[in-house]
């Protein structure tokens, strides 16, 4: 769009100088401005676009490149990346397109691979060394590197490099003795720059203890540790499997690789392809460990690690290296294996013998290659697919999972195919797919899909459908319809174990309890006995009961306290756990239906409601008082009980902190929404309290991000300056551990998490004008916040908006300024009408009128058109139209009169749309909405469309008139 040119030269002028030491003052704030003058007069939009990708590929790869270490200084610059990354913006994937980080290239060859050793890592890692003990092992593995990889033995690391991989080189003299630095040496294949800082080491003399080696094993999950501590000991374990060709690279780097990331996964592939081509049990060492995390990974409650995401890319990205490395090696087979096929041709035809061509056996590849195919198709691929979904990694699960079904099916998933093999599609193979493409928000696949059920559509699939198209009010209806049902059958349930006749659906509820606590504790699938429950809440078997429990997950406490105590609300051991749960606790219906509301916007409604289910979990009003107000003091005691009481261990027992949890997240969500900062803080209490109950829960999920939002703010509330600084930190710190990662497969996957940093700015922004000792004007403020350019640039679709639009609600209502919370309502009001979300868009504009916002009034009215109620959308604005005619003095702001003539010019349009008002109204309105804006050309245009619309009708009516004479 063409407004990103004075966006971007705003950003360098509003921005630019505060990252500096001196600020805007001084000779560098004076310099900075004038750089912004002179790129908002010479950078067209194009050019801007380009700047902003490069910007954002340079910010990206300076994340990447961090080392991964706990220096103070490694977590400033971390801080200084996202401060920047913030300070940019979340911009729209429609319009950059950055040059992402991407793993370096793997080619089996000793000699580039040790020139990349030495010129791009080892030297970097000595240049920017910031600790003794990494300046003395990264010293020694350049030395030994250097002298050990002479003529002599770099020429032979070649040959067998060579004869691995069948690749071509051209051949090396070794007869000559050799020394570091001659001709044909390691050294002597380096660029200049290398040599200069490298060359001291080809005569020094460092030694290192005897370093003991790891025992080979399995080391995920042998211990708790983090990605990078997993990483040095697992490459640790191959060097000592390792003794190809690059095994003394592989030994002098051991120490060096505990300092840097970047040099370990560098080191990674060619140690898998090294320790994979020998075969034995090398092999299999590394088949158990990449097994191990992939289960993990699809795995549930008992699987839990920390970032398994960071696994889960690693190893994705290994295997995708070596698989390009092994497809290249099997086309080198197959040309040669042609080329002698022609050849012996040729030789045939020279010969005179043309027919008795000699038969070329079939191309086999080397067994070295072979051993390294095995390791790439070693991991089954579903467990693949699992493990890229519930890491995030959407269009790599569908992939996987497709080559699975078609492997497994045959065909493909077009209906129409003679062998589309749709018909033998089961019940979770379309669950899986639903799963995906509804994560990927795709309506149009999700559409095709569902037609792929047998026997029709489920409520969960139904559900699925109109959330994803955003048709909340449907959603709503089906959760309703959906609740009614797990009641009735809760209810008949008990009815018959009163009676003694528990029969198949107390098989059926126990297997879906088992199954729902693992989806609780994060697990994509749970084997039951009587199948497999998805997240979708369905299953492949007991059909007699699906359309009634299909969507049944539970997540609710163990044990509820009238039943325990016998009241008269207790009910018969005879009745399954899942009934119990239903009478007493929080299924995943009831914590969908609250998660629609927070979208439509019903916030105090999902307030009660939160209120109300955390009294039924709590036993029927525990932390709660008299007036049915919410006690959060109560809540945590109770909480601290469960937690200290020995019954309640093992992941049975956290069920009850884990329904609190999801409760206290919603209502935080709908809390901070709305500026109830003494609900907030009880939530976060309740959360705090959850937490501190042993409570495990893996990944960073949308209720984190929720609660995370709700601590800064209530710290900001509080105005306690160094809280809300250590949280900010504290949540960069977080999103920086996995943005490298989810970066390198795409812009649009990171782009989450780059809005998660446009926000923290923003309220860093915000505290900072609130830090003044003086108070901030409107110029001031608008200038610093830069709130509509930054928000014109972000993807307007409203899972992104939606939430900075809630976020600065609050900020301006910190600030003091109401007419920024107006703002803020009237902008979401417009973005939900314009994606079809009518009743969310209802609740905005009402807020905005409320608060006298310009420009209400007539979104209100267009609401109501769009909304089939034409008729008295104009009566309103009619009457407020003419009250302002009506005036006998007349404004003489230019935005007052821009937004008159808007009125007036909308309201016109709609009487000659319905066809109220004759043409001298008309044209006399027409008139008055360009006296009030005479530069406003949309109005010229609208009412020369309208003239020509007369003219064309009065032509008609001429041409009628001759023909009937």
């Amino acid at each position: 769009k063409t407004f990103m040119g004075d966006a971007m030269s705003g950003l360098l002028s509003c921005s630019g100088p505060a990252a500096l030491p001196g600020g805007t003052s001084g000779p560098a704030g004076a310099g900075a401005r004038k750089l912004s003058d002179g790129v908002s007069a010479k950078l067209q939009p194009q050019q801007c676009r380009e700047l902003y990708s490069e910007l954002l590929s340079a910010l990206l790869a300076s994340c990447d490149n961090l080392p991964r270490s706990t220096t103070q200084l490694v977590d400033s610059m971390k801080q200084r990346c996202a401060q920047c990354l913030g300070l940019l913006g979340a911009i729209d994937p429609a319009h950059v397109n950055p040059e992402l980080p991407r793993p370096a290239p793997f080619a089996y060859d000793a000699k580039f691979c040790l020139v990349t050793l030495v010129q791009q890592h080892l030297v970097r890692v000595l240049q920017t060394a910031c600790d003794i003990g990494q300046l003395e092992v990264t010293s020694y593995a350049i030395q030994q590197i250097l002298q050990h990889y002479m003529k002599r033995q770099l020429a032979k690391a070649v040959r067998s490099t060579q004869t691995f991989s069948s690749s071509s080189h051209g051949s090396m003299d070794i007869d000559s003795p050799g020394t570091p630095d001659e001709a044909g040496s390691l050294y002597s294949l380096l660029d200049d720059t290398c040599k200069s800082i490298v060359k001291p080491f080809l005569t020094t003399k460092f030694i290192v203890t005897s370093r003991p080696s790891a025992a080979p094993g399995v080391v995920f999950g042998s211990t708790p540790t983090t990605f990078r501590r997993w990483l040095h000991a697992w490459l640790k374990v191959l060097c000592s499997q390792t003794s190809g060709p690059l095994a003394f690279a592989f030994e002098a780097c051991r120490g060096v690789t505990f300092w840097d990331q970047p040099l370990m996964l560098y080191l990674l592939p060619y140690m898998l392809a090294e320790v994979a081509g020998q075969g034995g049990d090398g092999l299999q060492l590394i088949i158990q460990e990449l097994t191990a995390v992939m289960q993990c990974a699809a795995g549930g409650p008992e699987c839990h690690v920390e970032n398994i995401e960071l696994y889960v890319h690693c190893i994705f990205t290994q295997l995708d290296l070596l698989q390009q490395w092994v497809t290249e090696q099997q086309e080198a087979c197959e040309k040669a294996a042609e080329r002698a096929q022609q050849a012996a041709a040729q030789q045939a035809a020279a010969a005179g013998n043309g027919r008795a061509v000699p038969k070329i056996p079939e191309p086999q590849l080397p067994a070295f290659v072979s051993n390294v195919a095995t390791l790439v198709n070693a991991v089954p691929i579903q467990t693949m697919a699992e493990a890229a979904l519930r890491c995030g990694s959407y269009a790599r699960a569908l992939q996987f999972f497709e080559v699975h079904v078609r492997a497994k099916h045959g065909g493909g998933l077009n209906p129409a195919a003679y062998n589309g093999g749709c018909s033998s599609y089961n019940y979770d193979d379309v669950s899986f797919l639903l799963e995906v493409y509804g994560h990927l928000e795709e309506p149009d696949g999700l559409a095709g899909l569902v037609q792929l059920r047998q026997g029709g559509l489920t409520a969960a699939d139904q559900i699925l459908v109109a959330e994803k198209a955003g048709d909340w009010s449907e959603a709503v209806a089906l959760y309703e319809q959906a609740l009614a049902q797990e009641s009735a059958t809760a209810r008949a349930e008990l009815t018959a174990a009163a009676d003694g006749k528990s029969g198949t659906g107390a098989v059926a509820a126990d297997a879906l309890t088992l199954a729902a606590r693992a989806v609780a504790a994060g697990q994509t699938a749970a084997d039951a006995n009587t199948g497999q429950i998805h997240r979708l809440g369905v299953f492949k078997q007991q059909q007699d009961v699906t359309s009634s429990l299909a969507l049944l997950q539970i997540v609710t406490p163990k044990g509820n306290a009238a039943a325990a105590a016998g009241g008269p609300s207790a009910i018969p051991n005879s009745v399954s756990t899942a009934v119990q749960e239903v009478l007493h606790g929080v299924s995943s219906l009831q914590i969908g239906h609250l998660r629609c509301l927070l979208q439509m916007g019903h916030y105090q409604t999902l307030l009660h409601q939160v209120d109300g289910l955390m009294a039924r979990c709590l036993g029927g009003g525990q932390g709660f008082g008299a007036s049915g107000a919410l006690n959060a003091a109560d809540i945590i005691a109770t909480l601290g009980t469960l937690a200290n009481n020995p019954a309640n261990a093992g992941s049975g027992g956290q069920t009850a902190q884990w329904c609190m949890w999801q409760l206290a997240a919603l209502g935080i969500a709908a809390a901070w929404r709305l500026g109830s900062h003494e609900l907030l803080r009880g939530y976060l209490g309740i959360v705090e309290a959850a937490s501190g109950a042993g409570l495990q829960r893996g990944g960073a999920t949308d209720d984190d991000w929720e609660a995370c939002v709700g601590y800064i703010l209530e710290a900001a509330h509080r105005g306690s300056h160094t809280d809300v600084v250590t949280m900010i930190k504290a949540a960069r710190q977080g999103i920086l551990g996995l943005l490298p990662s989810i970066a390198g497969e795409s812009y649009t996957r990171a782009y989450p998490d780059l809005m998660k940093l446009h926000m923290l700015q923003e309220i860093e922004d915000a505290w900072g004008l609130l830090q003044q000792p003086s108070a901030v004007g409107p110029l001031q403020r608008s200038r610093a916040l830069r709130w509509p350019e930054r928000l014109s640039l972000t993807a307007p679709v409203l899972s992104s908006r939606a939430p900075l639009l809630a976020l600065r609600r609050q900020l301006a209502g910190l600030l003091r300024d109401n007419e920024g919370m107006g703002r803020a309502w009237l902008q979401h009001a417009k973005l939900c009408r314009s994606t079809g979300h009518q009743e969310a868009a209802e609740t905005s504009v009402l807020e905005a009128q409320a608060r006298s916002v310009p420009g209400a009034l007539l979104e209100r009215c267009r609401l109501l058109w769009d909304r089939d109620k034409g008729h008295r959308a104009v009566m309103e604005l009619q009457l407020v139209v003419q009250q302002e005619l009506e005036e006998e003095v007349q404004p003489n702001d230019p935005a007052v009169q821009h937004q008159r003539a808007k009125e007036l010019l909308q309201l016109t349009e709609w009487m000659a749309a319905v066809g109220q008002g004759g043409k001298e109204v008309l044209c006399a309105n027409y008139d008055d909405a360009i006296q009030l804006d005479s530069n406003w050309e949309k109005a010229h245009f609208s009412y020369a469309c309208y003239l020509d619309q007369l003219y064309k009708d009065a032509k008609q009516r001429e041409v009628r008139g001759i023909c009937l004479a």
